[in-house]
C-alpha cells in the first residue's frame, strides 16, 4: 500500500485538518507513541490504517483509547487508489510508520500533499523534513507531547516545491557529468543514464538502513 498522492509537488495536493492525524501502523510506530506525541484534546480525529504490507503486527487498541481519540479505524485488503485518496484527504497531520526508510516514499507524498509530517530523527525522513517548518522530527523512542503544526499549508506546499525543484537541478548536473564522459558505452543511452542516477542513492540509502538495524 501506498499514499495514493502524486509524488509532483502541487498535484493532489491535500492539507487537510490540522486537528486530524493519521497513521499507517505497521508495527513500529503505533498507538503508544501517538498517545505520548499528542492529548486526545489535541486531535478531533485520529485515523488509523491496517493493510497487509510486511512489519510487525500491530498492537490491539483498547476500547477506551478508541473513544478517547476518536480512533476511525481502517483494516482488511488493499483500498483502490480513488478510495485511498478520499481517505487521505482528510487529515493534516501524517505521522511517518518506521523508524527508518531506507526507500520510503509514503512520508515524501505526504509532504507534496501539504501535509504536516511526524517522523523519527533518523534517514531518510530527516533528509526532507524540516522540523517546526513542515513537520517536526522526534525521537521515538524517547517521547514527549508536540505541538499541532504552526506553518500554514501554502508553506509547506512551497518548501515541497523547492526541494523538488533542488533535486531536479540535481539530476540535470549529474546526468550533464555523465554525457560529458563522451563514448563510454554505459552513457549512450539516456534511459541507462538515468537509471543510474535514480538507482545509486537508493542503494546507498538501503545499506545505511540495515547498517542502523543491524
Amino acid at each position: 500500500m501506498r499514499i495514493a498522492f502524486d509524488y509532483t509537488y502541487g498535484v493532489g495536493a491535500a492539507p487537510g485538518n490540522p486537528r486530524v492525524a493519521v497513521l499507517w501502523d505497521r508495527g513500529q510506530v503505533g498507538i503508544v507513541q501517538v498517545r505520548k506525541l499528542f492529548a486526545p484534546s489535541d486531535l478531533d480525529k485520529l485515523i488509523v490504517v491496517r493493510r497487509p504490507g510486511g512489519g510487525k503486527a500491530p498492537e490491539p487498541i483498547p476500547d477506551e483509547v478508541r473513544e478517547a481519540y476518536h480512533i476511525v479505524l481502517h483494516e482488511g485488503d488493499y483500498l483502490p487508489d480513488e478510495e485511498y485518496r478520499a481517505l487521505l484527504a482528510e487529515p493534516g497531520v501524517y505521522i511517518a510508520p518506521r523508524f527508518t526508510e531506507g526507500i520510503g516514499m509514503s512520508f515524501l507524498e505526504a509532504l507534496a500533499a501539504g501535509k504536516f509530517v511526524v517522523a523519527h530523527k533518523d534517514a531518510t525522513m530527516d533528509e526532507a523534513v524540516e522540523d517546526g517548518m513542515n513537520g517536526r522530527l522526534v525521537d521515538m523512542r524517547n517521547l514527549t507531547r508536540i505541538d499541532l503544526p504552526a506553518t500554514d499549508p501554502a508553506t509547506r506546499l512551497r518548501k515541497a516545491e523547492e526541494r523538488h525543484a533542488r533535486w531536479k537541478e540535481d539530476e540535470s548536473r549529474i546526468l550533464d557529468f555523465f554525457a560529458a564522459l563522451g563514448d563510454h558505452p554505459p552513457c549512450k543511452s539516456a534511459w541507462t543514464v538515468r537509471s543510474i542516477v535514480r538507482f545509486v542513492p537508493f542503494l546507498f540509502e538501503g545499506l545505511h538502513m540495515r547498517l542502523k538495524v543491524s
